[in-house]
């Protein structure tokens, strides 16, 4: 599965001999390899649902998602940001982790370029956010009944 982040600020970059301008990043699902990256952004997310459903009530979740008719959970990718955000979730932490999953093969530049350091300290903070939300609510997926 791939999805298509498009960015809000396009940046250019060199790309095969020619300086190009990033328009998009196709995010792919890790593998095996990279469960140690995984894994902590996985569980920052439950943990970040978890303390908002404890003790309140679910009404900032459920303005963030969508229950399908098989019961599935959907989130945007904004209302990921903004439940891991309000939880007590170490976003810098998560930040790192995605950065360290996209530069391992998670993510492509234009959907040819490898995402490395130099290209991920090009995108906007507002981009950035968008990649990680993006990246959770397609590639790590709520428990139903959330």
């Amino acid at each position: 599965m791939e999805v298509l982040y498009t960015l809000t600020t396009p940046f250019t970059y060199a790309h095969k001999g020619d300086t190009v301008q990033a328009s998009f990043v196709t995010l792919t699902a890790a593998n095996h390899k990279m469960v140690a990256n995984f894994m902590p952004i996985q569980q920052a997310f439950y943990r970040a649902i978890t303390e908002l459903n404890t003790g309140r009530d679910n009404d900032d979740i459920d303005s963030e998602t969508t229950v399908k008719e098989d019961g599935a959970v959907d989130i945007t990718a904004d209302g990921v940001i903004f439940i891991m955000s309000q939880s007590s979730v170490d976003m810098a932490k998560v930040a790192v982790n995605c950065e360290l999953l996209f530069k391992a093969g998670c993510a492509q530049v234009d959907g040819e370029a490898k995402l490395t350091s130099e290209l991920m300290h090009k995108i906007t903070m507002e981009d950035v956010n968008g990649l990680i939300g993006t990246y959770i609510a397609n590639f790590i997926k709520l428990p139903r009944g959330t």
